[in-house]
């Protein structure tokens, strides 16, 4: 696997739907991936995901990997679609855990 199979990976609020951060690995792709970062919040919303629990979907610029933590914040991923789910949440995983020794990070 290289990098190129991940594509973007970002971190949101889900309650108020709004992305803290996100990186796409090729820059010009960015502005897209973000907008569709951000109509995945509103569907993963309407699922009603509850802490640790993960969710998986299908776009046309790949497959969408989501997990959501304890305080309400997602972490998610777009990879190419060939890109083995178990990789990506570890990957996800590693962000989250990071993420989380952040003191009051969910504020």
């Amino acid at each position: 696997m290289n990098a190129i199979n991940v594509k973007f990976v970002a971190i949101a609020r889900i309650d108020e739907g709004d992305l803290l951060c996100g990186h796409a690995i090729e820059r010009s792709f960015e502005s897209n991936f973000k907008n569709e970062a951000s109509n995945l919040l509103t569907k993963l919303k309407s699922f009603r995901l509850e802490a640790d629990e993960r969710q998986q979907c299908h776009s046309p610029n790949g497959c969408w990997f989501c997990q959501m933590d304890k305080e309400n914040v997602v972490y998610l991923a777009l990879c190419s679609k060939e890109y083995p789910e178990r990789i990506a949440y570890q990957m996800i995983e590693k962000i989250q855990n990071q993420v989380e020794e952040i003191p009051d990070y969910a504020n």
